[in-house]
């Protein structure tokens, strides 16, 4: 494509604009990001090496070194991004509030594990540091209150599973920390990975109805998927 033909594109397509627009927003949130990083880095007086450099380079460490760490996150990342899927392309009411909720706490567990806030709170706190972990476990608690209907059978056993992973990890922690440290890290690593095959199996066939919709076509009435009954799927087919 030449460049005029791009620049009439530009212009021409209502997509196209609103497409630019997302991008430019994007960006000047990212110039935000560095503007709070910056004055950060001035109100502390520490180089700015100690934002932006990977913990192995400032730590002269190994390339190994806090690998389960940081795979937490990552894993979390795709469990909160299928639940965001999911409450996009979802026509179920009900279904919707689920992914929602999956979402935000989902969101909300990544951040934590990636900044390792509650970490950072215990040095301060041990009682707050134990509220907030408790409140996690509540959050999920809570959803399958919420939805057990909604959820059915294995979706809801998928929670517990996640739920007694993640408190084994906690009990570790607290009870018995002479323990290598990977026995309580890998059962919440464990956890973590339970947590996201839940939503990723859960939003997979409304993501494929949805991706049927936008091609034109509606073949999708039934999906086989374990999550899901016929009726859910037919949706508002």
């Amino acid at each position: 494509m030449r460049p005029g033909e791009v620049w009439q594109e530009l212009r021409g397509s209502d997509d196209v604009r609103r497409g630019v627009r997302v991008h430019v927003a994007v960006l000047v949130l990212g110039l935000a990001v560095l503007g709070l990083a910056a004055a950060f880095v001035q109100v502390k007086g520490i180089s700015g090496d100690n934002l932006s450099r990977e913990p192995q380079v400032v730590l002269d460490g190994k390339l190994w070194v806090g690998a389960l760490s940081n795979l937490g996150p990552l894993v979390w990342m795709a469990g909160a991004t299928f639940a965001a899927i999911g409450w996009m392309t979802t026509s179920d009411r009900q279904e919707q509030r689920m992914f929602g909720v999956a979402t935000v706490l989902g969101a909300a567990l990544l951040i934590d594990d990636f900044f390792l806030f509650h970490d950072w709170v215990g040095y301060h706190s041990k009682l707050l540091e134990r509220g907030i972990v408790v409140g996690y476990l509540v959050g999920m608690v809570g959803l399958l209150v919420l939805f057990w209907r909604t959820m059915g059978s294995l979706s809801s056993a998928g929670i517990l599973v996640t739920l007694g992973l993640l408190a084994l990890s906690v009990a570790l922690d607290e009870l018995f920390n002479s323990l290598d440290q990977l026995f309580e890290d890998g059962a919440k690593f464990l956890g973590i990975c339970t947590w996201t095959t839940i939503w990723v199996l859960r939003a997979r066939p409304w993501a494929l109805r949805a991706s049927g919709d936008a091609g034109g076509t509606q073949t999708l009435d039934v999906v086989a998927d374990p999550y899901l009954s016929p009726e859910h799927v037919r949706g508002s087919g």
